[in-house]
C-alpha cells in the first residue's frame, strides 16, 4: 500500500483494461490501504486505518458488499493473504509488539493462531503455497536486507529462508500451479520483476526490464498472466507468461495509468478487472511550504512580544 499525506478517506473502484471505471465497490467512510482478493475474485480483504498506528481488516462479499470487521484492535492487522482455498487468511499484527503472522479462518469459527512471533521486528505475509501447507512472508535481515521466507502455515515448523541474498527480496506470490513464484528485487542495481523456482529455489527469469515497484503482483488464474505495477508506482503492466516444468515471459506492456494519488490496487483472477482504492475526490497532490530567513523570523516575533 501507498501511504498518503492527511489520511483521507478513499474509495474503491473496478477498472477494465484500458482504464475505463466499470464500478465501485461500497464501503463505510473511512480510509482503505490495502486491498487483496480471495482467489475465486468473489471477496476481499481491505485494511481500514483508524488510526496513525491502528488498522483492521475488513472483509466483504463483492455480490452483497455488505462489511463484516474481520480483526479487532488496538494494534496495526494488515497485509492481508488469502489461502489458496479462500478459507483462511494469513496477516500480520503487532498487538505483541513486534509484527507476529497469524492465520485466521474467514468464516470466523475459530479464534486467530499467530504462526510465528518474535525475531524480527517486521514480519509480512504475502503468499500461500498451492497446497495451503506453506505461507510466504518477507522479513529484513540487517546484513541482507529484505529476504523472502517460509513458514507452515500451522506454525508447527521454523521458518527457513527462501531467497535470502544481498539487497532486497519481498513481495513473492505463488503460481496458480505452485511450481514458481514471483517476487520483487534489485540485484540488478533497481527493483525488477523476477520468477524463480518454488519451493526450491534456483531457476530464475527476469520479467521486467524498465523497472518494477514493491506493489501488489498478481498471476492471473490460469497461470497465464503477470500484473503488476510500473517502477513509477501507478502504471499498471502486464506480461504473458507460461508455467510449468519452464518458465517463460513476453515482454511486459503498458495497460493504463492509475491517478497518481492512488493508494492501493489488486487484480481480480481473470485479469480483466482492477480494483483500486484512492481519495475521495479530485488528485490529492501534497504541498510542502519551506520557510527561508527562518531565525529572522522568529527575532522578529520576539521584537514584537517585547
Amino acid at each position: 500500500a501507498r501511504w498518503g499525506m492527511g489520511l483521507p478517506n478513499t474509495t474503491l473502484k473496478w477498472y477494465d483494461r484500458a482504464s475505463k471505471e466499470i464500478g465501485e465497490v461500497p464501503v463505510p467512510a473511512g480510509r482503505f490501504e490495502g486491498v487483496r482478493l480471495s482467489p475465486n475474485g468473489k471477496r476481499l480483504a481491505a485494511v481500514r486505518r483508524s488510526g496513525v498506528s491502528a488498522s483492521d481488516i475488513w472483509l466483504f462479499d463483492l455480490e452483497r458488499p455488505v462489511p463484516a470487521r474481520f480483526t479487532f484492535g488496538p494494534a496495526t492487522n494488515y497485509c492481508p493473504a488469502w489461502s489458496p482455498d479462500g478459507s483462511r487468511i494469513a496477516f500480520a499484527s503487532d498487538r505483541f509488539g513486534p509484527e507476529d503472522i497469524f492465520v485466521k479462518s474467514v468464516n470466523g469459527a475459530a479464534e486467530e493462531t499467530a504462526v510465528l512471533k518474535g525475531g524480527a521486528l517486521f514480519k509480512e505475509p504475502t503468499s500461500w503455497s498451492a497446497d495451503g501447507k506453506t505461507i510466504v512472508f518477507e522479513q529484513p535481515d540487517p546484513k541482507t536486507g529484505w529476504d523472502l521466507f517460509l513458514v507452515s502455515a500451522d506454525g508447527a515448523d521454523q521458518p527457513k529462508p527462501f531467497l535470502h541474498a544481498a539487497g532486497l527480496e519481498r513481495g513473492g506470490v505463488v503460481s496458480p500451479d505452485g511450481r514458481w513464484v514471483v517476487y520483487c528485487s534489485n540485484e540488478a542495481g533497481r527493483i525488477e520483476l523476477f520468477v524463480q523456482s518454488f519451493p526450491v529455489p534456483g531457476a530464475k527469469y527476469q520479467v521486467s526490464s524498465a523497472g518494477a515497484a514493491n506493489m501488489n503482483t498478481a498471476w492471473a488464474k490460469n497461470g497465464k498472466e503477470l500484473m503488476f505495477m510500473a517502477a513509477d508506482g501507478f502504471t499498471v503492466m502486464s506480461a504473458e507468461v507460461t508455467t510449468g516444468a519452464s518458465f517463460h515471459a513476453d515482454e511486459p506492456r503498458e495497460l493504463f495509468k492509475l491517478r497518481a494519488d492512488f493508494v492501493a490496487v489488486d487484480f481480480a483472477p481473470d485479469g480483466e478487472r482492477i480494483l483500486a482504492t484512492a481519495p475521495v475526490g479530485r488528485l490529492q497532490i501534497p504541498t510542502i511550504t519551506v520557510e527561508l530567513n527562518w531565525p529572522s523570523l522568529l527575532k522578529s516575533q520576539a521584537q514584537n512580544q517585547n
